[in-house]
């Protein structure tokens, strides 16, 4: 009962960051979860900052780039093609998470180095621009990237 009830708390506070009534139920969640844990006030209170601060910067640039960009997620890419689904996709059909899943598409020579690079220092880069010719894979190469640092995030 009592993890559920500070579980609640805690989503609540991070789905309305901005609510009045939040800078008091931040202030007691703070106290009782330093109790609960024994970890000082002002760690915990910086910690919780920070995790805000870097939810509202990843908001902030989605929002820039509104009907663009996506987040990957387990659930995207838990659903892998068919065959029938991979042969369409070989013969011009739209690229989607299923493909990605699958590994239906092919790896690149530079995947590794890229994702050396993006993987190095998460504090350099929020965000990652792929360029290319038209029709040389630079979605598929986005996808297929996106998919390996989300797995070795989350992993």
């Amino acid at each position: 009962m009592e993890n559920g009830f500070i579980a609640g708390i805690v989503q609540w506070i991070l789905e309305n960051p901005y609510e009045t009534a939040a800078g008091l139920v931040f202030g007691l969640l703070v106290t009782i979860v330093s109790w609960i844990l024994s970890i000082p006030q002002k760690i915990l209170t910086f910690v919780i900052q920070k995790f805000l601060a870097k939810k509202r910067r990843l908001a902030n640039e989605i929002k820039a780039f509104e009907g663009n960009v996506e987040l990957v997620d387990k659930r995207k890419l838990s659903q892998c093609a068919l065959p029938k689904r991979v042969q369409q996709f070989y013969e011009g059909a739209m690229l989607n998470w299923d493909i990605i899943a699958a590994r239906a598409d092919i790896e690149r020579a530079k995947q590794e180095e890229v994702l050396q690079i993006l993987l190095s220092d998460e504090q350099l880069l929020s965000m990652v621009l792929i360029t290319g010719e038209p029709a040389s894979s630079n979605s598929t190469f986005s996808c297929r990237i996106s998919k390996e640092l989300h797995l070795r995030h989350h992993s």
